[in-house]
């Protein structure tokens, strides 16, 4: 006995290679890829800045005017003894914070960090980056790199 199609000319039947059988797919419901805005798709860098906590709020405040979408803090503490950090001023506890910012941006968020670290009373801290190796999903990747999609 031969299966009639359930095709119409409003559905196609997409086959499941695992599976061997036929789903009807509307067109409508299709899934729709969003475009990117014209300036492209830019690499995307992983900043790491470690500041003393009491910092924090701070820098995760003056790392926002770099279009940075995406900041989480990690609270530690340093194994330096506390008779040496008397001496070289420090404290030992510590944040990372961790911010995913656009290629173009690195350098001028970097350069903003350079100069806080040598001004700000008890600012010191360390920051590099890391390249971003891949972002799964075309919404995910606008949202990190503050690129939103074209309607």
């Amino acid at each position: 006995m031969k299966k009639k199609s359930t095709a119409t000319p409003e559905t196609t039947p997409e086959t499941t290679p695992d599976a061997g059988f036929s789903l009807p797919v509307s067109p409508a419901r299709a899934p729709r890829v969003p475009k990117i805005r014209d300036e492209g798709i830019r690499k995307l860098k992983l900043l790491f800045t470690v500041v003393d906590r009491s910092k924090a709020n701070f820098y995760l405040d003056m790392l926002e005017q770099y279009e940075v979408n995406f900041q989480t803090v990690i609270y530690g503490s340093g194994t330096a003894e506390t008779a040496r950090l008397g001496m070289i001023g420090g404290e030992s506890d510590k944040a990372l914070l961790l911010s995913v910012l656009r290629e173009d941006m690195v350098a001028p968020a970097l350069h903003m960090l350079e100069e806080k670290f040598s001004r700000v009373k008890n600012g010191k801290g360390i920051a590099f980056t890391v390249p971003f190796g891949s972002v799964m999903g075309v919404y995910s990747y606008c949202f990190l790199s503050n690129n939103a999609p074209k309607k």
